[in-house]
Parts: structure tokens; sequence; C-alpha cells
């Protein structure tokens, strides 16, 4: 994510990157594994914050961010921090208004989407890499 679209005129208008702590595993559009924690998602799983989740108490700039959650978002994409969403570097983030808007948040806000699938002519799986479902 990027400064400018969370505070410029536009909507953001894609998903977004997000890490948690352990996986399972990967699944496309994911190229890689950096787990096996079979309680975990895989790589590439694709989440979103729930439509029902009320987010009008949040600052604006979250508010956008929160939007495009519920619209396009987040891909699973590398084991670190739950939930941490990527912004690009920028002396202008506000982590004092970002930090505590995301705290206000918690997994059970979010759906599962695409646990992963394979679509036709994507690259064969490795044969040890279960597919959840």
């Amino acid at each position: 994510m990027r400064y400018d679209e969370v505070f410029g005129s536009g909507e953001i208008t894609h998903a977004l990157r997000v890490t948690t702590r352990a996986s399972n595993g990967f699944v496309w559009p994911a190229s890689h594994a950096a787990g096996t924690n079979s309680s975990a998602p895989p790589m590439g799983a694709r989440l979103r914050l729930k439509s029902s989740r009320d987010i009008s108490a949040f600052p604006a700039s979250a508010q956008k961010i929160f939007r495009a959650m519920k619209r396009y978002g987040l891909i699973v994409a590398d084991n670190g921090s739950d939930m941490y969403i990527t912004g690009t570097m920028d002396a202008r983030w506000d982590n004092g208004v970002l930090n505590p808007a995301f705290r206000g948040l918690t997994a059970d806000d979010f759906e599962v989407i695409h646990l992963g699938w394979r679509p036709s002519g994507a690259p064969r799986r490795p044969a040890n890499l279960r597919i959840i479902r």
C-alpha cells in the first residue's frame, strides 16, 4: 500500500499484502512455502474484512484502507506478525493514527474467501503439498 493511495482522492483498488505468524504450504497465486503449521493458512490464501464490520468510528485514512479490505481483500504473502499490512517506506505515515486503528480489528473480523485454487494451465504443485478447500 502506498501513502498516496491512502491520502489521495481515489479509493484503493487492489488487494493488500498481509502476513501471518505461521503458514501451511502455498496455493496459487503464491509461489513459495514458508511453513507447515497445519492450523495456519497457506501462502496465497485470500481473506476479506467482513462486510458487516462497522468501520465508521475509525479515522478517514483507516476507513479507506478497510474499505479496500472489504472489497478486494488481503492475500497471505509471508510469515511475520499476525495480520500485518505493509506500506511503502514514507516518512508521512502517521503510525500514531494507523496502529491504533489496525489494533481495533481482530482476526474474527475477517473471513476466508479462498484457501487457494489451481487454474487450468497453472504450474503443478509439488507432490507433498496438500491444497486445503
